[in-house]
């Protein structure tokens, strides 16, 4: 236990040293900082954060844990000529060069959560995004470690874990793009389809509403045709009244001035004899 301090304790400094853990760390913070900038709602920044977390740790994983064990690679043999305990010295190395990359992005993504305050808002997913990405990066560590201890070439371990990179960005895509875009893709045909036969059996219903707004409309026009008739027909036996009593008063009065005028005659005649 105390040779494996010793060898984590040189391992942190030597991985801190090379400045990965640094740039690291800047890019997860770069990343937060704009998310929580630009986004106004908290769920998307985090799901956005998720899917980049997936996608860049074990990418960063596999490489630096390639790179590094191919460079230590002299140190190595050297240390285990020495009469040391193998599981020891792989143990100290794999967490000296997990538990840097691990702490850089705890750090490099914790910083804009405590500046933007959104930890009080969404604790349970800010836990849930630190385990998964510490957990994916001792986990693509280990396998970067694995192919360097089994493939002596250095171009192609770094061949090889690329290839890895690509299976798991094929894997997480799949899965979280693909699978629910062909579900949601099928779905809008379903829905389209049965939009389709809903509309072909209210076609009978239209039909029937139609003809009935016809008859409606022609039973209006017969009703109204009715009636400016019967409006008319009343109208003209109104004024034939109208003239008929008019023509009555002028005869009246044309025969009061007869018998009135004959009566003047009379009288007239009188007088003269």
């Amino acid at each position: 236990m105390k040779l494996v301090r010793k060898i984590l304790k040189y391992e942190i400094h030597n991985t801190i040293r090379s400045k990965w853990v640094l740039l690291y760390s800047i890019f997860f913070f770069a990343v937060g900082y704009s998310l929580f900038s630009f986004s106004g709602d908290v769920n998307k920044a985090y799901i956005s954060l998720m899917n980049i977390i997936i996608i860049v740790i074990p990418l960063v994983s596999l490489i630096f844990g390639s790179i590094y064990f191919y460079n230590s690679r002299e140190f190595i043999e050297m240390m285990l000529s020495q009469p040391i305990d193998r599981k020891s010295l792989f143990t100290g190395i794999y967490l000296g060069t997990s538990l840097p990359l691990s702490v850089g992005f705890i750090i490099g993504l914790s910083l804009p959560l405590l500046l933007f305050s959104k930890i009080s808002q969404q604790i349970e997913g800010i836990i849930v995004l630190l385990i998964v990405g510490a957990a994916l990066t001792f986990i693509f560590t280990a396998i970067a470690f694995l192919i360097s201890v089994l493939q002596d070439d250095k171009a192609k371990g770094l061949g090889l874990s690329t290839f890895v990179v690509f299976l798991s960005l094929i894997a997480v895509l799949n899965s979280w793009l693909y699978n629910p875009l062909f579900s949601f893709m099928n779905k809008r045909d379903e829905d389209i389809k049965k939009d389709l036969e809903r509309v072909g059996s209210n076609d009978d219903e239209i039909n029937e509403l139609t003809s009935k707004a016809e008859s409606i409309i022609m039973t209006a026009k017969l009703e109204a045709a009715a009636l400016r008739e019967k409006v008319i027909a009343d109208a003209k036996e109104l004024a034939d009244s109208k003239l008929e009593a008019k023509r009555a008063e002028l005869a009246s009065e044309y025969l009061e001035f007869e018998q009135s005028l004959a009566k003047s005659k009379e009288q007239f005649s009188s007088h003269n004899y």
